[in-house]
Parts: structure tokens; sequence; C-alpha cells
């Protein structure tokens, strides 16, 4: 047992989940006043608690990672074993090629279980999802956010105000036909595919190449990363709270 002795103001949900849901349902707080310090979610007073987390070989602390309960953490390590076969069987999607892995189901697997003994403050807040800046090294530096994706050096603000978000180096397998193609600049692409109601686009840096799909759940194949982004579609409703004191 690694037993860890820290304070925390947020960042840690009983079971964990992911999405865009409202975080404040049922608190009585709401983001304006927590990003004032006026509020949290479901405040406690301190505790010593006890978290779970299963984590990859040489990966021992707290600092950026997600942890849970007993039942949230077990429910996460039946998922990764899950996941697991399913990237053996797809190793192209998105889940497999940009979310740092497990051995899951791994006779030889080397994923470890922790148990910690956690000193929270009770100020809860928003879940964050953590995860290796670099899927493919799990020890190197570690990043939480809010369920957003990775921003785009110099993504045009069109695409932000149609709704669409981006993943870099990752695109669509050529084997599905596209329901439109054109030539024109990232933010015509998006534009376009707001006017489509695509629910993904892929747009190519140096054919400025634009395609559009209607799928809201393709899979994945590998681009290179500063030639070709993989777009899709966000409701505008239930955006993330943002502020300093999420983090």
């Amino acid at each position: 047992m690694y037993k860890t002795i820290i304070v925390l103001s947020l960042a840690l949900l009983a079971q964990a989940g992911h999405g865009h849901y409202d975080p404040f349902a049922g608190s009585g707080c709401d983001c304006d006043r927590f990003c004032k310090n006026e509020c949290s979610i479901n405040a406690t007073e301190p505790a010593n608690l006890t978290f779970y987390r299963m984590t990859m070989e040489g990966v021992l602390d707290l600092s950026d990672k997600d942890t849970g309960d007993i039942k949230g953490d077990t429910g996460f390590v039946l998922s990764r074993r899950e996941t697991a076969y399913k990237c053996r069987k797809n190793p192209d999607s998105f889940m497999c090629k940009d979310i740092a892995q497990f051995s899951g189901d791994d006779k030889n697997s080397t994923d470890l279980v922790l148990e910690m003994q956690v000193e929270v403050d009770g100020q809860w807040g928003i879940y964050l999802e953590c995860n290796p800046l670099n899927a493919s090294d799990s020890q190197g530096p570690w990043n939480c956010t809010n369920g957003l994706s990775p921003k785009i050096p110099n993504y045009p603000a069109t695409c932000t105000k149609c709704n669409y978000h981006a993943f870099e180096g990752w695109c669509i397998k050529d084997t599905i036909e596209p329901d439109f193609v054109a030539n024109a600049t990232l933010g015509a692409c998006c534009e376009l595919a707001s006017f489509h109601a695509s629910g993904h686009y892929m747009y190519n840096f140096t054919s400025q190449t634009c395609k559009l799909y209607k799928s809201g759940d393709l899979p994945g194949g590998d681009c290179k990363k500063n030639d070709t982004l993989m777009g899709y579609y966000e409701k505008p409703e239930g955006k993330p709270c943002e502020c300093d004191r999420v983090y």
C-alpha cells in the first residue's frame, strides 16, 4: 500500500465519470460562484479517505492523476480490461492510439492497483480527465483537462463558433467514403461542415482538402500530426466550467 497525504481542493469524484454533464446538479453551487470561491460541489468536512487507482507500472503518485473509491475504480478496472481487448481488434481507434493504455486482460500485465490514504479538505470540485501528455510515455509529464479536446495552435475561431473541436494526427480511414469533399481553408471547411450538419470533418493542410462525414462514431487511422486534423461536432449546450479553480 502506498500512503499519500495531500490536501485536495478539487478534482476528485467518489465514482469517476466523463462527459459534459452538469457537475453542479443538486449541489446548490454553480460555475460562477464556484470560480469566485463562494461554494463547492457537495462540500464535506475535512477527512482521511481511502482511494484506489489502477495504473501502469512505475506510476505511483496522484499528481495530475484520476482516482476513485472502491466502487468507482472497480468499474474503471473492468472497463480497462474491455478496452485492452477492443484495442487488439482495432488498434487505430482514438481510445487505443491517443489515450494511455493499460495491459488490461494480458496475462503478463504489469498494471498495478494502488490503495492510497488521502487527506482531503472537503472542497470538492469538477472531475478532470487526466492523461500523459505523450500517450506512449506513462512515466512522463501528465496533464488534466475538463473534458475538452487538446487545444490546436491557430485553430480558426470560425471552427470554434461552429462548435467543432479537433484532434491532430488522427483521421478517418480511407475505407469510409465521405459525404462531401471540397478544396477549402480550414475555417471554410468548418463552415461547410456546419452547413451540411456533418458529425465529423477531416482536413489536410498540404492539399487543403476538406472531407465531411455524417457519422458521429467513426474509426480512426494514422495520419501525419502536423498535416491532418479530425474535427467533430459537439452540441453547444453543457459546456464545461472553466476557471483557475477548476484546476
